[in-house]
Parts: C-alpha cells; sequence; structure tokens
C-alpha cells in the first residue's frame, strides 16, 4: 500500500481531491433529486412496473428518465446532440407545468416520455423465452440509453408540438378574454351613458 502513494504524484492527487470536491459542491447547488443522485448515486431507483395499468406512476416514471438522463449524461460515449435533444424534453415538460399549474398528474409531454419507456420495456420483454418473465430495467441500462439516443431526436420534436400547440390554445384563450373583456367595456360605457341621457328627467329641479 504504501508503495502505491509511494509513486503516486501529490500535487495531481491533490488536484484531483480539489475537483472532487467541486463535482460534490456543484452537485449540492444542483436542483435537489440531481444532487441527490449524484452524491449518492441512487441504485434503488429502477423503472416502474405499472406500464399496463391505468393509473400509472407517472412521477416515478419521470423521475426514472431523469435519473436515467443524469447516467447517460455523465458518460462520453453517447451523442451530445442526442442527450440535448433528451434533455430538452425534460425542460419542456417542466416549462408545461409551471404555465399549466392544472394540467392533471400526468401531462401529454409525461404521457410521451411514459410512451417510450413502456415502449423499450414491451420490446425488452419480446426477446425474452417468457413474456411473463421479471426483469428490472435501471438508469444505467446500457439498451435503455441506445433506445433514448434511437429515438431521442422524434421525441423532442413531439414535444415541442405538444408545448407550441398548448402555447397557441393559451393564447387563443387570452385573446377571447381580452375579447369578452373589451366587449364588457363598450357595454358598461353605452349603459352609463344611456344613464347620463335620462338623468335630466330626474333632477329634483324638474318636479
Amino acid at each position: 500500500m504504501m508503495k502505491v502513494f509511494k509513486n503516486m504524484n501529490l500535487p495531481a492527487l491533490f488536484c484531483g481531491a480539489l475537483l472532487f470536491a467541486s463535482v460534490l459542491a456543484f452537485a449540492s447547488d444542483s436542483s435537489d433529486f440531481e444532487g441527490r443522485y449524484l452524491r449518492e448515486r441512487v441504485e434503488e431507483i429502477v423503472m416502474p412496473e405499472s406500464c399496463g395499468s391505468p393509473y400509472r406512476e407517472a412521477p416515478d416514471f419521470i423521475q426514472f428518465y431523469h435519473a436515467t438522463l443524469l447516467v447517460m449524461a455523465a458518460g462520453e460515449s453517447n451523442s451530445q446532440e442526442r442527450l440535448t435533444d433528451l434533455f430538452a424534453v425534460l425542460s419542456l415538460r417542466e416549462r408545461m407545468r409551471n404555465i399549466f399549474p392544472n394540467i392533471g398528474e400526468e401531462s401529454p409531454i409525461d404521457r410521451l416520455i411514459i410512451a417510450q419507456l413502456c415502449n423499450f420495456e414491451g420490446i425488452e420483454k419480446a426477446k425474452r423465452s417468457s413474456p411473463a418473465f421479471r426483469f428490472v430495467i435501471a438508469p444505467t441500462s446500457n439498451e435503455l440509453h441506445g433506445h433514448l439516443v434511437q429515438i431521442a431526436p422524434r421525441l423532442y420534436q413531439d414535444s415541442r408540438k405538444l408545448m407550441v400547440e398548448a402555447l397557441a390554445a393559451q393564447a387563443k384563450e387570452r385573446k377571447k378574454f381580452v375579447d369578452l373583456e373589451r366587449q364588457w367595456g363598450r357595454i358598461q360605457k353605452l349603459k352609463s351613458l344611456g344613464e347620463d341621457k335620462i338623468k335630466n328627467l330626474f333632477d329634483e329641479s324638474s318636479f
């Protein structure tokens, strides 16, 4: 053991320690989930087993998708452009939930993400000799990484389209509200002018 450390470059070791400390500090400043995942490597996160259920665990699926992206981004073998698309989908999903807080537990972009994860599960199950064979899909699955890299552009385009449609619908509703507000203002103005027009009939001096 002493021999190993004797031959080590101590300045390099010190710089490595500083770099590791910087990574931990960065993780602490990141979102709670990302920081916790990068610091502790939450191995218990696995893909939910509710693809066939009408009451799917949407938050758990999204957390699993997020964890998978972190694992993929930490490596250097995946396409940066495709990973950017996958993270853009996550950002679009968060923006949609912020802009439309009453959207419900499972947003349209959530459904796209879950559909792709469940599609991958179906592909993997089909490879097994028995469809009932139980297996666990982890964020470290190379097969899952390959699947997500392959569908990344389409997933991004579909998610972007959903956001564009949602924003267009929101703008349409806002215009409708502005038009109604303008119409209501015109009605109230004309009503007030009508009241003013007959006011002199009821002045005390006219009786």
